[in-house]
């Protein structure tokens, strides 16, 4: 049994919910972790490079990029995604 890690960074592999953006549903699945954000609040972006603790209750302004088993690349907020 495999235990869930408390800790995500670049590389591994996370659960990203189904979505629906301009009337187009992206289906969810397993993913891969290509870079995580921080957004400042003059919308500037911040690569982090070291591995970011998993909460729940993480604010929105970490956002994570995920590269899909299809090859499509997509964002959302690190609150959003699950560890696999």
């Amino acid at each position: 049994m495999q235990t869930i890690k408390p800790k995500m960074m670049v590389g591994d592999l996370v659960v990203v919910p189904d979505r629906v953006f301009m009337s187009v549903r992206d289906l969810g699945g397993v993913a891969r972790i290509v870079r995580v954000e921080r957004y400042n609040d003059r919308c500037a972006s911040q690569d982090i490079n070291k591995p970011v603790v998993f909460d729940g209750n993480a604010s929105k302004e970490l956002i994570t990029t995920v590269e899909m088993v299809d090859g499509k690349q997509r964002q959302y907020y690190l609150k959003d995604v699950n560890p696999a």
